[in-house]
């Protein structure tokens, strides 16, 4: 009895004392986590960007992950680790990119998107913290643009803020290098950015290096300019399409007034002097006096002012908000609707379900019944007549099944021996080479499991993949599907709980600053294609093609570092920028047929790319290849590769083009900008001209192929005709004067313009007519047929 009560004191006592001891959920109970998301809690839909996290330790030593969900689309979807390590009482605060946060977690706003592990996440101990549960920031609506500003005076650029691009409002928010992400991704959340009187030299290398990738990706920069702005740029001033070297003082400023009736309503204007960097072009002024220039950088666009945006004269004038309008129009964002973030998870089923196919080892119906007939022979009488002639017929009880399990493990290892040994990955991705030696584009990457269990795959920070689920939902944990580890040199993503003899897939886009570049010497004479195109990339490649409008043209093969001697035949007279074919397309059978589906669905995939890049209306090169240009490895696992790339690259010239010429829809370059609408979306891709567009006033500007740009092009004839379902009136803008000429129906839904036609070409060899759309409220919108017909001259 002592001993008993002995024991029941101890018991009580340890409970009395064990809240003294620290336990892991206590010491993570102290732990406060409070998210800033974005620029001013701001971010745009379906897009990449930054958060600042800040870490309260109120308890014990802590060491472990803090896992934030994230999904761009319904199609993918993951978490993006932070590791944190805090002693007692410490506050810390980190700063990490979001790949976005989309519908799937914006649709349940009471699942908590932020998860806390005591150690590292994958031992999945999950704890208890208080702060912030989930991610709440406020959105732009995908239709607004976004602008960051970067400038001393932002709060002196009232006409860039009261400005609207393609008729949608725009939200400006003001970065520093304090807010300023330190990687591309972060910087996804902007359309545009502008820099007015900012020192860069306060940005570390790592905020230049994500500027530049921005810009290299797509983004648009506007720089303004004032004598300084040479050394504020920094080594930015590399892409900048103005080298500045003095100032000046502007007396004429006619180019201002975009309306007749705000005339500028100062006399001068300080702006710097300077001249144009390689490949810059002037946009307004003269080529030795640029006032606006221009100058492409990878898919991105980077222009300068000679003035200061930010100029207290021009924005107390109302003229300069429709005049910043007019400079959104001339930019290529008006028409790059896959510009920026969730580019490539848009192409998933155009392209990621094709790669999650993959070949089989198939037996052949006689081959079956042939060793089904002769299992039936051996099993039957070959059997029979051994056992009885040996008196040995009590074996066959154990001799019959062995037989039958030895010939299904012979079927059942014959077809699927490459499965169990080893995963399987293919690899297809579309690049487009600018010429410089750099590509970038979209990869995909999907693995076939030999095992169930977590599959890691590493990729260097030129590649910026993300996993696809297309069950994504509301209710889906993201971070239990994939999760994203970066490291200072690659990007580690943990496919979680892979089934046996699955599929996964990873897309985004890719980068390779060294890859190389196709060295065209083409001409065209006599629809005949002669002259060599020579190989400077490492990669051999088995196939190459000239594309233009709607047609393949077969070169050949070549291999790296060699040169294709060319002499082909072709259908017309002049190449422009490759059409899409939407034709149905074929069935495909066997291995043959798999990798004839993957060119055909990168070929659909990059004909959508190539209408949204900055090639102009040139044909391209392409070439198929099957090593590896950008690549990914599987942690502790070496799987069989199988590679597809295809690589691009516009050619810049043809010759001169000589005699009468036709064009239609699918040899002009034709674009659609708002004056007084909105453009909701675009889908003419392949020729097709069907667009949503609300009512307004837009300008259709019809760009002649590159190969004409210096002939002495006379025009004779243009047809429009339109479609009855889509009733649109038409005028024509000279470019001499703007002034417009009102087009009268000739016959039934068909206008024709003979006289004086040619006035109405500009220098940069565009027709603008512009046009209005009065439905009353369908936005549908079929864009007329076009026939151009004129003559050449040298």
């Amino acid at each position: 009895m002592k001993n008993v009560t002995k024991s029941i004191a101890l018991i009580l006592l340890c409970f009395c004392l064990l809240p003294l001891f620290p336990t892991a959920s206590s010491a993570a109970e102290g732990i406060k986590i409070t998210v800033d998301e974005g620029i001013d809690g701001k971010v745009k839909e379906e897009r990449g960007f930054p958060i600042t996290v800040t870490v309260q330790n109120g308890a014990d030593h802590f060491k472990g992950d803090i896992v934030f969900d994230y999904a761009q689309s319904y199609e993918t979807g993951g978490g993006r680790v932070l590791s944190i390590d805090l002693p007692p009482g410490e506050t810390r605060t980190f700063s990490l990119t979001i790949p976005g946060f989309g519908d799937p977690l914006r649709g349940n706003t009471s699942k908590e998107t932020i998860h806390l592990f005591q150690g590292d996440w994958s031992s999945g101990k999950e704890v208890k913290f208080t702060g912030d549960k989930r991610l709440n920031p406020s959105f732009i609506y995908m239709d607004y643009a976004s602008i960051g500003v970067l400038s001393k005076d932002a709060d002196r650029l009232k006409s860039l803020k009261a400005s609207q691009v393609n008729g949608n409002k725009v939200e400006v928010l003001n970065l520093s290098e304090k807010n300023f992400p330190g990687d591309a991704t972060g910087l996804q959340m902007f359309d545009f950015i502008v820099i007015d009187g900012f020192d860069l030299s306060v940005f570390s290398k790592k905020q230049l290096d994500a500027f530049h990738r921005w810009v290299d990706k797509g983004g648009t920069l506007l720089i303004g300019s004032d004598v300084n702005v040479q050394k504020t740029l920094g080594p930015l001033a590399d892409i900048a399409p103005l080298k500045v070297g003095g100032e000046q003082t502007l007396s004429d400023l006619s180019f201002l007034e975009t309306q007749e009736n705000l005339k500028v309503n100062f006399k001068t204007l300080p702006a710097a002097e300077g001249e144009l960097t390689q490949e810059a072009e002037t946009v307004i002024g003269e080529k030795e006096t640029p006032l606006l220039a221009k100058k492409s950088v990878g898919r991105g666009e980077v222009w300068q002012t000679s003035f200061s945006v930010s100029d207290s004269r021009l924005n107390d004038w109302a003229g300069f908000t429709p005049w910043i309008n007019e400079f959104y129009s001339k930019t290529k964002y008006s028409m790059n609707f896959y510009n920026m973030g969730g580019r490539a998870q848009g192409f998933y089923y155009e392209m990621g379900m094709v790669n999650e196919l993959f070949p089989s080892n198939q037996f052949k119906v006689s081959t079956l019944i042939l060793v089904v007939a002769v299992y039936l022979i051996l099993v039957i009488p070959v059997l029979y007549f051994l056992l009885r002639k040996f008196d040995k017929r009590e074996q066959s009880w154990w001799i019959i099944p062995t037989v039958s399990i030895l010939l299904s493990l012979g079927i059942f290892f014959t077809g699927a021996k490459d499965r169990v040994t080893k995963p399987h990955m293919n690899q297809m991705s579309i690049l487009e080479a600018d010429g410089k030696g750099a590509v970038q584009g979209i990869s995909a990457f999907t693995f076939f499991s030999n095992s169930s269990g977590d599959y890691t795959l590493s990729a260097g920070h030129n590649l910026e993949l993300y996993a696809n689920n297309s069950m994504n939902a509301p209710e889906f944990d993201q971070y239990k599907y994939a999760l994203d580890e970066v490291t200072r040199n690659t990007t580690d993503t943990t496919l979680r709980d892979v089934e046996y003899w699955s599929t996964r897939t990873v897309m985004g886009d890719a980068y390779k600053g060294d890859a190389g570049s196709f060295a065209p010497g083409l001409t065209l004479e006599d629809k005949t294609l002669k002259g060599s195109i020579g190989n400077d990339f490492p990669y051999d490649f088995e196939e190459v093609y000239l594309w233009s409008g709607t047609r393949t043209y077969s070169l050949g093969s070549v291999k790296a570092g060699q040169s294709l001697e060319v002499d082909q035949k072709v259908s017309v007279d002049y190449l422009s920028s490759p059409v899409s074919n939407n034709a149905i397309p074929p069935s495909f059978t066997g291995q043959q047929g798999l990798d004839d589906q993957r060119k055909q669905s990168l070929e659909q995939v990059a004909s959508l790319l190539m209408e949204d890049g900055t090639s102009g209306n040139r044909p391209v090169i392409l070439g198929y290849t099957k090593d590896g240009v950008v690549d990914v490895t599987m942690k502790d696992r070496k799987p069989k590769k199988d590679n597809l790339s295809l690589v691009y690259q516009s050619i810049p010239s043809l010759g001169d083009f000589n005699g009468p010429f036709s064009l239609k829809n699918e040899q002009l370059d034709i674009e659609v900008k708002p004056i007084d609408g909105k453009v909701i979306d675009n889908y003419s891709w392949g020729g097709s001209g069907e667009m949503e567009l609300e009512d307004g006033t837009y300008e259709m500007i019809l760009k002649l192929p590159e190969q004409m740009k210096d002939s002495d092009i006379s025009l004779n004839s243009l047809s429009i005709r339109q479609y009855p379902e889509t009733p649109l009136e038409f005028a024509m803008i000279a470019p001499s004067n703007g002034k417009e000429k009102k087009l009268e129906e000739q016959s039934a839904n068909t206008f024709e313009v003979k006289d004086g036609l040619t006035d109405y070409l500009n220098e940069d060899g565009e027709i603008v007519i512009k046009l209005v759309k009065t439905t009353q409220g369908d936005t549908f919108t079929q864009l007329p047929k076009i026939a151009l017909k004129g003559e050449a001259k040298q």
